[in-house]
């Protein structure tokens, strides 16, 4: 009789759906003596409750509680930090491998003057991905990722050493990836293009860039601005006149190394306003492999991929083997080497 209905056996019995649900489960919310007298008129029903079903196994990775990451991006602003142009391929390859290993990855925001999220508690989350600059993370957060485990993405976290591990791509691979393209071209005569001076990565693209193009037996030719723009028309200003002194003159070269791709479409349209095509006056390779910016790009420029989406996958089963050991160990720094994307 294991068949019946629980609508059955509540109407033979004479109690509620609700109580015989309760009764059959076992439950601690139905008065002693009831669920007595219920059970005994089961058992003179010859009813026999079937076996309880076992709930679908679930891939819960060891050390995981509660089976959430938790991606924490740090900015001076939130809209700043999701509208990075490394952001979409970064968080694709830390869905795709949350998914992969049956985890699920939870999104929280911090500013400098942002409270504690609610997501950043160990009942919520086993461990934390972070993503932005660690000068913007309050130090209370701070303190919280001391006591949990955490894997800092890209180069903006180096300053958190021994707090958190990190996931990077190799930044002093890329200049020699770059001026090694160029030398295999057959170019001669090299420039570096970098419109934006302040940033730290850039900085170690061009020496690299510079010293193995001269140990190729390349000529390097910079091509700097010597401030930041303050303004759009500045900008533009700065990238017609770098533009024009690479296709003339006596600075004029044949390939250039742009070390950021988002600085290509400018680049592009200036060197039109100077009478040369990319491509035909001057090749470019760029760095960071990104799509938006690149494939409306004719020629698409060869490009040095930092494989962000690698980094991303990296970044979760690095976090998902630190919640599985022992966590008094030194913190880890992994790097991912980049590649040569060519181009049209």
């Amino acid at each position: 009789m294991s068949s019946l209905t629980l609508d059955v056996l509540a109407r033979a019995t004479g109690v509620s759906k609700s109580t015989m649900s309760r009764v059959l489960q076992q439950s601690d919310r139905v008065a002693p003596d009831l669920a007595r007298q219920v059970r005994e008129k089961l058992n003179a029903m010859g009813y026999v409750a079937p076996p309880p079903r076992r709930a679908p196994r679930g891939r819960k990775r060891q050390g995981a509680a509660t089976g959430n990451l938790l991606l924490l991006v740090a900015a001076e602003t939130l809209v700043q930090g999701y509208g990075m142009a490394s952001y979409p391929q970064l968080f694709a390859g830390m869905d795709a491998a949350s998914r992969e290993n049956g985890l699920n990855l939870m999104l929280a925001g911090v500013t400098p003057s942002s409270e504690l999220p609610a997501a950043l508690a160990p009942s919520q989350v086993d461990g934390v991905l972070l993503f932005g600059q660690a000068e913007h993370l309050p130090p209370a957060t701070i303190n919280v990722l001391q006591k949990m485990p955490a894997v800092g993405l890209m180069r903006g976290f180096d300053q958190l050493n021994g707090v958190v591990d990190r996931v990077t791509y190799d930044n002093s691979m890329i200049g020699p990836l770059a001026a090694e393209h160029l030398a295999r071209r057959g170019h001669k005569r090299v420039g570096f293009f970098n419109v934006f001076p302040n940033h730290s990565a850039m900085a170690m693209r061009q020496a690299t860039f510079s010293e193995a193009a001269q140990r190729l037996g390349l000529t390097v030719v910079p091509f700097v601005a010597d401030r930041e723009a303050t303004g759009f028309r500045e900008e533009t200003a700065l990238f017609r006149d770098l533009a024009c002194r690479m296709c003339q003159g006596d600075d004029k070269i044949t390939g250039c190394f742009v070390p950021q791709d988002f600085q290509i479409p400018p680049l592009y349209a200036a060197l039109d306003t100077c009478g040369a095509e990319p491509g035909r006056d001057v090749e470019i390779v760029g760095c960071d492999n990104v799509a938006f910016f690149l494939d409306r790009l004719s020629p698409r420029p060869a490009t040095i991929d930092i494989n962000l989406e690698l980094v991303g996958r990296r970044g979760v089963e690095q976090l998902i083997w630190r919640l599985s050991g022992p966590r008094q160990m030194n913190r880890l720094k992994i790097t991912v080497e980049p590649t040569v994307i060519p181009g049209d």
